[in-house]
């Protein structure tokens, strides 16, 4: 079996209350990924954290050093 490494760059932000994630690179084996995938990639990971994430409002978000700080609230379900 096949098993690439896979080196992905990504950046988290805050946008709307919302938990959004920028790739900026992805990388399987030697081969990048074409940069005009990234949009709709990054799109696609942000909906799959908002369908996860439903009652969740984001205030801000840390990445550094190893580590990933989120913080925000649970909200009711009727808004």
């Amino acid at each position: 079996m096949f098993h690439p490494e896979v080196f992905i760059v990504a950046t988290p932000y805050v946008q709307s209350q919302r938990l959004v994630i920028g790739v900026q690179q992805i990388r399987v084996g030697s081969i990048d990924l074409p940069r005009d995938w990234l949009p709709t990639i990054s799109k696609s990971v942000t909906d799959s954290i908002d369908d996860a994430q439903l009652n969740l409002q984001f205030d801000r978000v840390e990445a550094g050093d190893g580590v990933l700080v989120l913080n925000g609230r649970l909200v009711s379900a009727h808004r």
